[in-house]
């Protein structure tokens, strides 16, 4: 069926491709003479992006490559190209799982530990003098979780 669609409106969609790959050559070139180039960087990103949160398992070979690679994308703020890669790898889990038709049957013995792990930092974080201060590790410990269950 799909190759019926296909065959019979194959003039129609290479129309669509060519005007939208002019759509988008054209604000590539905007952007390139506005000098936002941040903004070119995500234009392209975007469709590598999908197509790797749409595949699990490039989604890890992404993210065994990010580890032995240290960049920061913010300065300011401690965000690093691994943090990045592992919010690819939990959205592409999360796709899988939403769309999978057979659900996990335990929970791993491991994440009751880090749920422990999580209480403690959030009850230190309660009770210390500077409750701001243990948002930081708690972040950090929720994307390991995360990962960790991805």
């Amino acid at each position: 069926m799909e190759n019926q669609f296909i065959n019979d409106n194959r003039p129609y969609l290479i129309k669509i491709l060519y005007f939208s790959l002019l759509i988008i050559i054209s604000i590539l070139g905007f952007l390139l003479w506005q000098g936002k180039y941040n903004r070119i960087f995500l234009l392209l990103a975007a469709p590598i992006i999908l197509l790797i949160v749409t595949n699990p398992r490039w989604a890890v070979y992404q993210f065994l490559f990010s580890i032995f690679v240290f960049f920061a994308l913010v300065e300011e703020i401690p965000i690093f190209l691994i943090d990045l890669s592992v919010l690819l790898v939990i959205l592409s889990a999360l796709l899988d799982f939403l769309f999978s038709s057979n659900f996990p049957k335990s929970v791993p013995k491991i994440f009751i530990n880090l749920c422990f792990l999580l209480a403690a930092i959030v009850i230190t974080g309660i009770f210390s003098f500077d409750p701001v201060a243990s948002l930081r590790p708690l972040s950090r410990v929720i994307l390991l979780t995360m990962t960790f269950l991805s």
